[in-house]
């Protein structure tokens, strides 16, 4: 087992903590002892086989334990002691037992005392609202094929292979799949996956992927990125698959997450785009967010992007609702001297279309990020908008195009 050592006091930390959110009382004691853990399990073994009265596997306390020990060791871990820094924690028997019981976790091979989470585990405590990237690591190595079949895609042509059609490596090695309509299914791997302040998230560009010169990968990672687009254009919600191993093979486990995904911000320029998971997906269509390939190069803090891209989403749709309230249903570039309405040039293509601007360029964000407010954006037209970023700058709406005079 390989995971972040913690030492007993943050380990005990992060127990009373999920303890106190889900349970709304403290853990009990879990004793530390300078040993190493019983890895052959059988001084265990008579405990994990009884069957005798134990708690309920999703009462509250059992939750909140399970996700607590898969917070602090990943989806496998000694019953008979979690290694710490400092000593070992020991699980508690009796939660274990429950979960062993109920089918929440299976124990290793030869009865070793090493507890592997099942995805009635993992559904389990994803419910508890305290997933965590440690939950979300594969523990099996499912067939993408057995996947798309669960999500009712289309899969009949993979049959058009002297092979078993799961191994078509027409479709096997692909990273985005979808059924139309209804939802995108993308391949992440859960190395470039990340997490901050409880939000699990990707920020990814497939573009500069498909910049790699084998017309295999150009393809695959063009496909991601259209369907990408599409998602976040229409609203579709992205079903991911995890990988864990490298995106160039080696693949070491594969699942399906329970917990669907959204585009919640996508580059028309650029391509990249972030990807964060139990987002609501939202329809997108009528305008561009380009702001951040205004800021390229700049040396702004990763922090305040990351906080930005995650607060300001619902206040780039409102934007655009008090703009069409205000001119009559119309997108007008509020660039003064411009005006540019793409409906009015384009007719219905241009329907409701326009980029949303910062006033205040995202690199001058604290690391906190900063309170958003509509006045803080405004519409604009392609052009103007991209007059107003020229040289890596921020320039005024309102002295942006030069006087007649």
């Amino acid at each position: 087992m390989t995971f972040e050592m913690k030492t007993f006091a943050e380990a005990r930390s992060i127990l009373d903590e999920f303890c106190l959110r889900i349970d709304k009382k403290p853990a009990s004691t879990n004793k530390t002892l300078k040993k190493k853990p019983n890895q052959d399990g059988n001084s265990e073994a008579w405990w994990l086989a009884q069957k005798d009265a134990t708690p309920a596997f999703d009462s509250n306390r059992s939750i909140a334990y399970l996700t607590a020990y898969v917070q602090i060791a990943g989806s496998r871990f000694y019953g008979s002691g979690i290694p710490l820094e400092d000593g070992f924690m020991y699980p508690d028997r009796g939660v274990m037992k429950a979960m062993l019981h109920a089918g929440c976790v299976t124990i290793g091979i030869n009865k070793q005392g090493l507890f592997k989470l099942t995805p009635k585990g993992r559904k389990l405590i994803s419910g508890s609202g305290a997933a965590s990237l440690a939950q979300l690591r594969p523990d099996r190595k499912r067939l993408v094929f057995d996947i798309l079949k669960e999500l009712k895609i289309n899969v009949s042509d993979w049959a058009n292979y002297k092979g078993p059609p799961a191994a078509n490596p027409k479709y096997c090695y692909e990273w985005a799949f979808e059924k139309p309509d209804k939802f995108v299914v993308l391949c992440l791997w859960h190395d470039e996956l990340e997490e901050e302040n409880g939000s699990i998230f990707q920020i990814k560009n497939y573009r500069l992927r498909s910049k790699n010169p084998h017309p295999v990968r150009v393809r695959r990672a063009e496909r991601a990125d259209e369907y990408i687009a599409r998602a976040f254009n229409q609203g579709l919600p992205i079903r991911v698959i995890i990988v864990d191993g490298g995106a160039k093979g080696g693949t070491k486990g594969r699942i399906l997450d329970d917990v669907a995904w959204a585009v919640t911000s996508y580059d028309f320029d650029t391509g990249e785009h972030f990807l964060e998971r139990g987002a609501k997906a939202e329809k997108n269509e009528g305008y561009q967010d380009i702001e951040y390939s205004a800021h390229e190069g700049e040396a702004w803090k990763r922090t305040a992007l990351i906080t930005q891209r995650i607060r300001e989403h619902k206040f780039r749709a409102k934007k655009i609702e008090e703009a069409l309230a205000k001119n009559h249903g119309r997108l007008i570039c509020e660039v003064q001297g411009c005006g540019f309405d793409f409906f009015r040039r384009y007719g219905d293509i241009g329907r409701n279309y326009a980029h949303v601007h910062h006033r205040e360029p995202l690199s001058k964000a604290p690391m906190s990020g900063k309170t958003l407010r509509l006045a803080d954006l405004a519409i604009v037209c392609a052009n103007c908008h991209a007059m107003v970023h020229v040289g890596g700058a921020c320039r005024d709406l309102n002295t942006l195009i030069p006087s007649a005079e």
